[in-house]
């Protein structure tokens, strides 16, 4: 039902942005793509709905990471490796913390190459009627837009 509800946002942040627009869920240790909007030109590129990521290397799972309940993030810290994928990947815990906490002032997060060289993406937890980050009884969510070329 969700990402029937979010599809047309995730259509308007495409047309606006050409870029490929997604809406994800966080999963333990992952970040699932459950819907994604992109331009004709963007069908061989990106993530297609059921990919699962490592949380700590995507702008959506890092910011339902920060946004979430700060104890359930120190947990999500101390119970996972943190992995490097590229050079720019956070690896040590207080600095992935301190990442983490600047993105939940902020209330956005962003990706910058920690996945693959590149690649950008940029995230906003999807907020319910009540600002509340996490619906009753549903997962916390996230709109994360990708840019496949930064230089």
């Amino acid at each position: 039902r969700l990402p029937r509800l979010v599809q047309p946002f995730l259509q308007r942040i495409t047309s606006g942005t050409d870029e490929i627009a997604y809406l994800a869920v966080l999963d333990g240790d992952d970040t699932i793509f459950i819907a994604r909007s992109g331009l004709q030109r963007h069908t061989a590129t990106g993530y297609m709905p059921g990919t699962r990521l490592p949380a700590q290397v995507t702008a959506a799972g890092m910011v339902m990471l920060a946004c979430g309940e700060e104890a359930e993030m120190d947990s999500w810290l101390q119970s996972h490796q943190l992995r490097s994928f590229t050079t720019f990947t956070v690896t040590g815990v207080e600095g992935f913390r301190e990442q983490l906490m600047g993105f939940r002032r902020q209330g956005w997060s962003v990706s910058e190459q920690q996945l693959e060289l590149n690649f950008r993406g940029i995230a906003v937890p999807l907020l319910d009627r009540n600002r509340y980050y996490t619906p009753e009884g549903g997962p916390m969510s996230a709109a994360e837009m990708t840019d496949f070329t930064m230089s």
